[in-house]
């Protein structure tokens, strides 16, 4: 939920909601709850980098990613070691600790 996300990640409520509100515009996820979000496709056909440009993270224009955000990309390489473009949801999720 985005209460737990905020206070996990110590950001305002506002700006998760708002994040996924972009998401879900993109048809991304969808919220079946109030504040509670999930996925629209299967972890093994989603992709981070859809993700990422959607909330302005990467610019993935001409067929090349450049990076808008290098603060959340730098912290992104730090925790993982792949390259972005042909990541998975589902290669991710066992990395994230549960919320």
């Amino acid at each position: 939920p985005v209460k737990e996300i905020a206070k996990k990640l110590k950001i305002n409520r506002a700006r998760v909601r708002f994040a996924f509100r972009i998401l879900e515009s993109k048809t991304l996820v969808v919220e079946i709850k109030k504040g509670l979000f999930v996925p629209v496709k299967h972890p093994e056909k989603a992709y981070i980098k859809d993700v990422f440009y959607n909330l302005g993270v990467i610019n993935l224009a001409n067929n090349s990613t450049s990076f808008v955000c290098e603060e959340a990309i730098s912290f992104i390489k730090g925790k993982i070691d792949l390259n972005i473009q042909e990541l998975t949801i589902k290669e991710v999720l066992p990395l994230v600790p549960k919320l």
